[in-house]
């Protein structure tokens, strides 16, 4: 979302209350109504912490002005568009923090670079044993990611001897032919 800047005040203009809304989603409402030319602003500056000077609007921040020749569209456009942009960031920010959460017959496996990860994923998925890694690797690691870049996996607690063996064979094999170090694994439960 491009930055979202203070409206030069218009001397013209005369404003009226349209509502109080989240601080969190006034940015989002401002650069609405800004791409459809409505003078808009709120109280309080949005970089300020909330003010206390208009008690009977509540926090200032919240409290969203308009220009009264436009309020009926202003009240259109953040009744229908400005939801619609508040889900889909709402699902961006779901979607960078999903976790991969493992059925109840998964247990952990190890830790693994994620190299070493894609690989005995894709190996275990060729052989039908169930496995999942901690947290999807074709995105950032989420901040509560091991700093040193490892990775947990779970696999099907009944198939975790034969996951041993492809990890020694199938996948070290796989790693070498692609000239990709294979950097052991952190074997078992624990965090360490």
């Amino acid at each position: 979302m491009d930055e979202v800047r203070a409206p030069e005040i218009d001397d013209s203009i005369e404003t009226v209350f349209v509502g109080h809304f989240d601080p969190l989603e006034v940015p989002i409402i401002l650069e609405a109504l800004a791409e459809q030319g409505i003078f808009a602003m709120t109280k309080s500056s949005l970089d300020e912490e909330g003010s206390t000077a208009y008690p009977m609007l509540n926090d200032g921040r919240g409290s969203l002005l308009v220009d009264r020749a436009r309020q009926d569209d202003a009240r259109r456009i953040i009744a229908t568009e400005v939801p619609e942009r508040i889900e889909e960031l709402r699902a961006g920010l779901a979607a960078e923090t999903d976790t991969t959460e493992a059925p109840d017959d998964f247990v952990p496996f190890g830790w693994f670079e994620p190299e070493v990860a894609r690989e005995l994923l894709r190996q275990l998925a060729d052989a039908t044993i169930g496995a999942v890694p901690e947290y999807p690797l074709d995105r950032p690691p989420p901040p509560y990611a091991r700093t040193d870049g490892r990775v947990r996996v779970h696999v099907e607690e009944l198939f975790l001897q034969e996951a041993e063996e492809m990890l020694e064979n199938e996948v070290r094999e796989a790693l070498i032919a692609r000239a990709v170090a294979f950097t052991e694994p952190l074997l078992g439960s624990d965090e360490s």
